[in-house]
């Protein structure tokens, strides 16, 4: 079994810090949520020479199998990568209530649990059998949406991991996961979507999910805002015709693939209902 090694290093770190006690063997190691686009070196005496590919998520992860690995074919040639396919493809839409100050932005993490289905330790949503293939559905094409609409391009998975290698960068600044546009119920306002039954400061992710993925059609979500998870929630059921007993115990929201999921921010009410 390969030995996983996961380090997250915060600038403060990284200035103080660059080597640390890895206990790999000596080598050059391909840090794979960079897919190897950054490498570092182990010395004799077990102490990686660490720095992240990209100082917005501050992580790296690599395990044994990662040692002297050549960057893929797909990271190398980035017009080349092809989106997931979706084996069973179903409209699902998922809601948040929360009330931010003005330019803060809500995205979403998800998917299943690495303690519940094998294939979870690469820690890279291309290669995870937690990962959830998507493909978002078009919101609006104005300005309002820009932001959006830039950071949902290349987001193809619902995963753990933060930004995907090929995903959108809005004025520099990556998303911290799949991303959720602020919505309202009034057909006047520029952000309206018929989704939208409820009212205003609803942030809202509308995609088609692969529902084989799910567990018995269930998957996990939390919300992140300014890089800080959403505190954990209790949900013993939730109301409406789509919830249900579910597959395990998680601190997360249960969403249902093919249905409207509604939530409110750090709270476990929540409400599933057919679209």
């Amino acid at each position: 079994m390969s030995l996983l090694q996961t380090l997250a290093i915060t600038n403060t770190i990284l200035f103080l810090f660059h080597c640390v006690p890895s206990g790999l063997p000596a080598g050059q190691y391909c840090d794979l949520i960079s897919d190897c686009a950054k490498k570092f070196n182990v010395d004799s005496n077990g102490m990686a020479d660490i720095s992240p590919h990209d100082g917005h998520e501050p992580f790296v992860a690599f395990t044994t199998k990662s040692k002297n690995v050549a960057r893929s074919t797909a990271a190398a040639h980035l017009d080349e990568y092809v989106p997931p396919s979706l084996s069973d493809s179903k409209t699902t839409v998922i809601f948040i209530k929360a009330e931010l100050p003005d330019g803060q932005d809500l995205f979403i993490r998800g998917g299943l649990d690495h303690a519940r289905r094998q294939g979870c330790d690469l820690m890279d949503a291309r290669l995870s059998g937690c990962s959830l293939p998507i493909r978002h559905l078009a919101v609006g094409n104005d300005t309002y949406f820009q932001k959006f609409n830039t950071w949902s391009k290349g987001d193809n998975y619902l995963d753990w991991y933060g930004t995907e290698l090929h995903q959108g960068e809005y004025n520099h600044q990556r998303p911290y996961g799949t991303p959720a546009v602020l919505t309202t119920n009034r057909t006047d306002e520029p952000n309206y979507s018929p989704y939208n039954t409820f009212g205003h400061g609803y942030w809202m992710v509308a995609v088609e999910m692969d529902c084989a993925r799910t567990q018995n059609g269930y998957f996990e979500i939390k919300a992140m805002v300014n890089g800080a998870w959403e505190t954990d929630v209790s949900s013993p059921t939730c109301s409406g015709n789509g919830g249900g007993a579910w597959p395990y115990h998680t601190n997360n929201h249960w969403a249902r693939c093919g249905y409207r999921n509604v939530f409110q921010y750090g709270s476990g009410t929540c409400s599933i209902t057919t679209l």
